[in-house]
Order: C-alpha cells, then structure tokens, then sequence
C-alpha cells in the first residue's frame, strides 16, 4: 500500500512538473521572448545531492569490482528493496552535509 502511495506521488509531480513547463513555453511564446532560467537554493541543492550521490555510487561500484567485494544485490529500508551500493551512496550523500557542519565547528578552534 505504502509503494502505490509513492508511486501515485511520484506520478503526479511529474505531470504537475510537465503540466507547469508547458504553461512556461506557451507563455514564452506568446510573449516572443523566452523567460529568463533562474535557478533557485532549493533547485541548486538538489542538483547537488544528485551528482554527489552519483559520484559515490561510481566511486564505490568501481571500489568494489576492483576489489572483487560480493555484496548483497538488493537491501530493503522500510519496505522498498533497492541497489545495496545505491543505498549506501545515498546514505552517504545524506549525511555529507551533517559532517561537513561537525567538521566545520571543530575546525573553527
């Protein structure tokens, strides 16, 4: 029950999402000039959660094979089973920002 809710969720912010660039683009065109691309705090952090989560997931899936390390192919957190070494990127790009601000205050002395 808990997967079609996040299915359902997921499915609608990607209409809304679809539904809203569409709005943008007859509006641009309506008007001649294309809106400015203005990127916000939240759009940014996003984008850098993504590639920080993509940069670990490669770094340890080519840490792995190297090191020829049998990991379990699939881990289950709540009740979604996922990629284990995905769970273990996004584990880890989570908690970056937490350590960075402990390593901070420590380092500030």
């Amino acid at each position: 029950m808990n997967i079609l809710l996040l299915i359902l969720i997921i499915v609608l912010i990607v209409f809304a999402l679809r539904e809203k660039v569409k709005q943008k683009m007859k509006a641009a065109s309506f008007s001649g000039m294309p809106e400015e691309i203005k990127a916000s705090p939240v759009s940014q952090a996003l984008a850098e959660l993504v590639a920080i989560a993509g940069g670990i997931y490669l770094s340890l899936l080519m840490l792995t094979t190297f090191l020829g390390l049998e990991l379990p192919s699939t881990m289950k957190i709540i009740s979604v089973e996922i990629d284990t070494i995905a769970g273990i990127a996004l584990f880890l790009t989570l908690a970056q920002p937490f350590m960075l601000r402990i390593s901070k205050k420590f380092t500030k002395r």
